[in-house]
This record gives C-alpha cells, sequence and structure tokens, in this order.
C-alpha cells in the first residue's frame, strides 16, 4: 500500500515545498531509524558470534587435552603391555635353562 504523503500535504492546503521538506525530512528519519535498528541488530550478532567463538573455543582446547591424555593413557597401556611380555619371555627363558641346566647335570632323566 503506497500513500502519497506529499500529495496529501498538498491537497491539504501545504505548499508543494513545506510539503516537500515534511516528505524528506520523514524519509531522512526513517532511514536514520532504520539504520540505527540494524547497527543495534549487528551489534547483538557480533556479541553473539564472539560468545560461539569463545566457546568453540574452549571446546577444542579440552578436546586437545582429551587427546593428549588419550595419548598418554595408550603409551602407558602400550609400556604395560611389552614389560608384560618380556617378563613372560624373560620367565619361559629361564625356565628352559633351568630345565636344561639340571638335565645335563643328571638330576632330570
Amino acid at each position: 500500500m503506497e500513500i502519497d504523503l506529499y500529495a496529501i500535504l498538498v491537497k491539504a492546503g501545504a505548499s508543494e515545498e513545506d510539503a516537500r521538506k515534511v516528505v524528506d525530512g520523514l524519509k531522512q528519519y526513517i532511514t536514520m531509524e532504520i539504520a540505527r535498528s540494524n547497527q543495534l541488530v549487528v551489534e547483538k550478532l557480533d556479541s553473539i558470534r564472539n560468545d560461539l567463538g569463545t566457546k568453540i573455543d574452549a571446546m577444542r582446547t579440552i578436546n586437545e587435552d582429551r587427546e593428549k591424555v588419550d595419548a598418554k593413557a595408550k603409551a602407558e597401556r602400550e609400556r604395560r603391555s611389552q614389560l608384560a611380555r618380556w617378563v613372560v619371555t624373560t620367565a619361559i627363558a629361564v625356565a628352559g635353562l633351568t630345565f636344561g641346566a639340571l638335565k645335563a647335570l643328571g638330576y632330570l632323566h
């Protein structure tokens, strides 16, 4: 719906110059109010973006820390597994050497 404010003002008895000033002033006021409202929205969006950026950075840090802990735990499990293999292998070797020595010395038939 379009309202021709200029024509209405002229028809109501305002001079063409005064009608033009009113219309131009109103356009300028509306433009400024829209710009101000847009600026408020932009500022709010910037604030939200900054908050989200901070939260994303915190989540990345937590994830990196978790990955470090997981890597340390994996390394510890691997170390323990190697130690267990070494202990079992050593026990088998010692048992074999013991049986061999006992057999060689004639204690086992």
